[in-house]
């Protein structure tokens, strides 16, 4: 069995059925094996694509993502997807075609020659270059490493090659699920738990730490449900609480989240689940005290916990649940939370988020856009009006100069009342041209006198 028989055997017997990339020369070998095992390769327009993609297919099943491209720039190419799974905390193997290494004398390829594992070095939890010698030891570490827990990327150097070498052996190693326990500190789990019984309005915060374990989603229901407190999810956690349910109270760093940090200092003690450094869009502002349980890297400096348990997720949860009891929150704290949050993002014109009496949302100039054209489609003047241009004009661009007059003598008449009397009774020329003119129809003295700014429009 040579080493791409091999390689393609480890990938199809950990559940890879997909790869993604554009591959060179170099890897027909490899994939040709990896069709014998049913591993389907997936060709992509960019290697950052096949990267994401890759990813796409980690999140959806929870086996690494695996994206397999040429040496030298293609290599590179994978290098921006190689860095997401990293902040992203996504199990992803990047695997290229690569050079051997240099000989110290005589003569050496230069084509496309890059220190490709020096470079991917920096962005992923291994990297290394694959021999037939130690194949089986670097793809099962480095496999284990990719999903230990705060996974993460890992990138094999394929040099051609190794490719075709003979491998001892006839089977791949088996796979060997890393270790679940609370760890080695269970004196801090201790430390956590006395910290939750003594808080009278904890607030649960979950983060990106929960996304490979949907066992735990029922978990931090019934965590929060036992200390009776809002919960609060990040981005990369959604899903893992349900936003229907009465605590849900909003999510963290998707919109302005002053809301969200009014609870948050309202709170005597955050309880921080899963959550991470790269979970957060801004600075940590918060003063309130967090203890964080986490399968990794818990005591993480972004908000400086004064207590963090590292260990199984599932079972420092199980522990909570069992010394938790009911707070003084009030019923109504979630729920206020998310009233102020569905109000901030429902338009109001000047009074909008994003509006201060000089610019409209543009959530509002869709909504006003979009209800103008409702009314005048239920014209019957207007259809008439339609449907004669349609007629004179004939056929389907006719048409769709007509529907261009109508809707620009929609917008015209509302330009018309401070425009200079020349500009009086012009028409836009086009769709793309009602467009910019109605862009650029700004607020003049007030939000209903409107000034068109733009004579190229006009026709």
């Amino acid at each position: 069995m040579n080493a791409a028989e091999r390689c393609a055997a480890f990938l199809g017997g950990r559940g890879v059925r997909r790869a993604f990339g554009i591959p060179g020369s170099e890897a027909i070998e490899l994939l040709e094996a990896m069709r014998r095992h049913g591993v389907d390769y997936v060709l992509t327009h960019h290697e950052a694509a096949a990267g994401f993609m890759a990813q796409a297919t980690a999140q959806l099943t929870g086996v690494p993502g695996v994206a397999i491209v040429t040496r030298g720039p293609g290599a590179m190419n994978l290098y921006p997807a190689a860095a997401t799974a990293q902040l992203d905390r996504r199990p992803f193997v990047a695997i290229s075609a690569d050079h051997p290494p240099a000989e110290p004398v005589g003569p050496r390829e230069t084509h496309q020659r890059l220190p490709l594992v020096d470079m991917f070095g920096a962005v992923t939890k291994w990297a290394g270059r694959l021999s037939a010698e130690a194949l089986d030891a670097q793809m099962a570490e480095s496999w284990a490493c990719a999903l230990s827990p705060r996974p993460g990327p890992v990138y094999w150097s394929f040099p051609a090659a190794e490719v075709e070498r003979e491998v001892r052996g006839n089977e791949p190693p088996s796979p060997h699920p890393p270790p679940r326990g609370i760890g080695d500190a269970p004196r801090a789990l201790d430390r956590v738990a006395d910290r939750v019984r003594a808080a009278r309005r904890p607030l649960l915060t979950i983060g990106v730490g929960v996304q490979h374990r949907p066992e735990l989603a029922s978990q931090l229901v019934a965590l929060a449900e036992r200390l009776g407190c809002p919960a609060i999810v990040t981005p990369q956690a959604k899903g893992w609480f349900p936003e229907s349910h009465p605590l849900f109270a909003g999510t963290f760093g998707m919109y302005r989240d002053e809301m969200l940090h009014a609870l948050m200092e309202e709170a005597d003690l955050i309880l921080a689940v899963g959550l991470d450094g790269v979970d957060l869009f801004k600075r940590w502002r918060t003063t309130t005290p967090v203890v964080s349980v986490a399968e990794a890297g818990a005591d993480d400096p972004t908000f400086r916990p004064v207590v963090a348990s590292d260990g199984d997720l599932a079972a420092q949860i199980d522990e909570l649940i069992g010394v938790a009891r009911p707070g003084d929150w009030s019923t109504r704290a979630a729920h206020a939370a998310r009233d102020a949050v569905a109000e901030l993002l429902v338009p109001r014109g000047a009074t909008a988020p994003d509006g201060d009496g000089t610019r409209m949302p543009p959530q509002a100039a869709v909504e006003e856009l979009g209800g103008r054209s409702r009314a005048t489609a239920s014209s019957p003047s207007t259809s008439a009006r339609t449907r004669s241009s349609s007629s004179r004009a004939g056929g389907p661009s006719g048409r769709i100069r007509s529907s261009a007059r109508t809707a620009c003598r929609r917008w015209v008449p509302a330009c018309r009342s401070r425009s200079p009397p020349r500009w009086r009774g012009r028409t836009c020329r086009s769709p793309a041209c009602w467009a910019t003119a109605a862009s650029s129809c700004t607020p003049a003295s007030s939000r209903r006198s409107r000034a068109c700014a733009s004579r190229s429009c006009c026709s």
